[in-house]
């Protein structure tokens, strides 16, 4: 996989991961990565894992947790 580092970016989550935490449909991913928005890699298998330490999903993170806050 490309340049992908554990240490940097976290473990790699399966699309229906991203899309849960994102709130889109899974054909959004493909329009995100291409536009810049998400990094993602392309395994052997052919499926597509993401970095979990990317801004993007930091930011959806970030966002939830808030949600609970008074």
């Amino acid at each position: 996989m490309n340049d992908y580092d554990p240490e940097r970016d976290g473990e790699l989550l399966p699309a229906r991961d991203v899309c849960a935490l994102l709130h889109v449909a899974r054909s959004t991913l493909p329009l995100w990565r291409d536009r810049g928005d998400l990094v993602g890699y392309k395994g052997r298998n052919g499926h597509w894992r993401y970095p979990s330490q990317q801004p993007t999903l930091a930011e959806a993170r970030a966002a939830l947790q808030g949600q609970g806050a008074p």
